[in-house]
């Protein structure tokens, strides 16, 4: 996906709070650390895998998480009203095949590092058996011919899109998921370790007054960061925020969510035992 710089912010006896340090996350992240909402935690920005590692840790004690880490934890208490969806199209979570996967499955698949809701989606959407291999790389292509397809997630798919459109067959995961399901796609949540008391239902409140401040008043700034770090068009990138993102939470995310749950289960996905599939 697309990455903001790593900070943190140290405050002695503080919530840990862990938020996803990508471009699809500004605006929650970026009202709250150019001060414009008050924020009563310690607030540690990275990569997901790097913080669903500090959460298995007991290192963070609420925050983002992929929606498939948040599965595969336990003790964990969703924090409402709040994610990282799309209804529909998403425009960054793309898949492109060489084949038309209606007539024949992909057998190799490349995919990119820490992605593994997009990834599992993907195999669940392909609807394959066996499941196809997959080739983990830093940026998939499709120039090697072993390789049936890719999945390009965040900036790159944002960029690679109008070109790979006019050469390969373009899966929306977003999209693809809703006309499977009617349901949005939840590729990252919220959520508390332990109990959801008065202190964790506060933060869950600012990080909610953050995202409306982000996507109004601040949401110029939030295009000028959001330009300056991809140097993609900032039609595009306005697009992308208020068009396809979502971070609302409603049933019918969490029904989503309850889906993806029962699919990955059937598909063994959530065991962790497959080593086909990336954790």
């Amino acid at each position: 996906m697309l990455k903001v710089a790593n900070m943190h912010f140290h405050l002695e006896n503080k919530p840990r709070l862990g938020l996803i340090n990508y471009v699809n996350s500004l605006p929650t992240v970026l009202p709250i650390i150019k001060n414009q909402i008050d924020m009563d935690a310690q607030v540690v920005l990275a990569e997901p895998a790097d913080l669903n590692a500090l959460y298995a840790a007991n290192k963070l004690d609420c925050g983002a998480m992929s929606a498939f880490a948040f599965l595969q934890q336990h003790n964990l208490q969703l924090m409402p009203g709040i994610s990282i969806s799309s209804y529909g199209t998403v425009g960054s979570v793309l898949f492109f095949s060489k084949k038309d996967l209606q007539k024949e499955p992909a057998k190799k698949i490349a995919v990119p590092r820490a992605s593994a809701t997009s990834i599992n989606a993907l195999l669940l959407l392909l609807e394959q058996e066996p499941l196809p291999d997959l080739l983990t790389l830093d940026k998939p292509e499709l120039d090697s011919p072993e390789i049936d397809g890719a999945l390009v997630i965040g900036d790159r798919a944002l960029l690679v899109d109008d070109l790979w459109t006019q050469k390969y067959y373009r899966y929306d995961l977003g999209q693809w998921w809703f006309d499977k399901f009617s349901l949005p796609m939840v590729f990252a949540v919220f959520a508390v370790k332990g109990q959801l008391d008065r202190e964790f239902i506060k933060i869950g409140e600012r990080l909610l007054k953050a995202t409306e401040f982000g996507l109004n008043q601040f949401f110029p700034t939030v295009l000028d960061e959001a330009e300056k770090r991809t140097a993609l068009p900032r039609k595009r990138l306005e697009k992308y925020f208020k068009s396809q993102l979502r971070f609302d939470w409603s049933d019918a995310h969490e029904q989503s969510l309850t889906k993806y749950k029962e699919l990955c289960q059937n598909k063994g996905l959530l065991t962790l035992q497959n080593k086909k599939i990336l954790a």
